[in-house]
């Protein structure tokens, strides 16, 4: 409301924090959460904010907590509830423009804060679901992830950035025969895999992906012979995948149900 954020400027709180403090308490509460995710997508209003809240150039920090609002009510890791939630969010009007619009941003003003691939991460968590994939293609997001994937930026976080960018552009294309990525982009997919599971940082990464989220786009991605024949040599995704298959992960969150089908396609792409 117009005289909203006179009030709140009053009373000491600007109408941008209580927000951003809004948006931080729903990426908590929607973290693993069945019930939770969808009762934040069904509530009135919501996903409109979000919406205003991700086009709004002017507060990046909200920005990336609305985006990361989206991601974790999308994500279907160990709780559920991500592909009813998906669908909810994804026909709110305006949102995939305006997380389309955050994406394209954040090849420019990407840093060294995690919270600057917010907009990458609630991409991947709407492309795990098939339902929703040719909205996402239609709403313009192979391209503004091509654009991540060209970026000459240096560090490993610009490597996290490049390789999670890969891990959505394959999971949105029909056709990945002709998916090829730079060695050092999978080798990071791969260490991301191995972050999931293992639950340790790594350089320039963090657990922060479900098993499932870095199984399948590696799938699609071993189509392609030179990804294959790359992915083949780390001795890391091998370990990975025997460990997946023994369920011994040392992560003690990770959910290692369902997996199956990933991991034996895995295995035998790379054999």
């Amino acid at each position: 409301a117009e005289g909203e954020e006179e009030e709140y400027g009053d009373s000491g709180f600007e109408l941008t924090e209580v927000k951003e403090a809004a948006c931080q308490a729903m990426v908590h509460l929607a973290m693993q959460n069945h019930e939770n995710k969808l009762a934040i997508v069904r509530c009135p209003g919501v996903l409109e904010a979000l919406r205003d809240l991700l086009a709004d150039s002017s507060h990046p920090d909200s920005q990336d907590t609305a985006a990361m609002v989206v991601a974790n009510c999308a994500d279907n890791f160990a709780a559920g509830g991500g592909e009813e939630a998906a669908q909810i969010i994804v026909a709110t009007r305006g949102i995939l423009p305006a997380l389309g619009s955050l994406v394209s941003q954040s090849v420019v003003s990407f840093t060294d804060s995690a919270d600057r691939s917010a907009g990458l991460a609630a991409v991947i968590s709407l492309s795990d679901h098939a339902a929703i994939i040719e909205k996402l293609r239609s709403a313009g997001f192979i391209e503004s992830l091509g654009c991540m994937l060209q970026s000459e930026g240096r560090g490993k976080e610009y490597d996290s950035m490049r390789a999670e960018a890969l891990m959505a552009v394959a999971n949105l294309l029909l056709e990945v025969h002709s998916l090829k990525g730079d060695h050092k982009v999978l080798e990071t997919v791969v260490s991301l895999m191995d972050c999931s599971v293992v639950g340790k940082r790594g350089e320039g990464q963090a657990p922060i992906w479900a098993v499932r989220e870095c199984l399948r786009p590696l799938v699609r991605l071993t189509v392609n012979d030179s990804n294959r024949a790359c992915i083949a040599r780390s001795d890391k995704a091998l370990n990975v995948l025997v460990m997946l298959l023994k369920r011994r992960s040392p992560r003690s969150q990770c959910s290692l149900t369902d997996i199956d089908e990933e991991v034996a396609l895995a295995i035998i792409a790379l054999s």
